[in-house]
């Protein structure tokens, strides 16, 4: 009986350990999801900014070209925008 008893124990100490183990990877797994999610959002979040950034670029440029276009000078533009010279001639390139 002593031994029917310690065969059970450790046949459930065995299955514990197995069961501990698979929470263990359950949870590095869990933890890995969430960096690599965590990251994606970053990711995304950064892309967007710059994506603002390179949208507010672009609307100057239009707007810099068409009023050269129309015939104010580059230091016309610059005055009236209240840029350098250098800038105006950067977003007309």
């Amino acid at each position: 009986m002593a031994e029917e008893i310690k065969k059970v124990n450790e046949n459930e100490v065995e299955h514990m350990n197995s069961i501990m183990k698979e929470l263990a990877e359950l949870r590095y797994d869990m933890d890995m999801g969430s960096a690599y999610y965590g990251g994606v959002e970053e990711g995304h979040k950064k892309g967007v900014e710059e994506g603002i950034k390179q949208g507010k670029e672009e609307g100057k440029r239009d707007i810099v070209s068409a009023l050269y276009e129309s015939g104010l000078s580059i230091d016309e533009l610059a005055k009236r925008l209240n840029m350098s010279t250098k800038q105006i001639e950067g977003l007309l390139k």
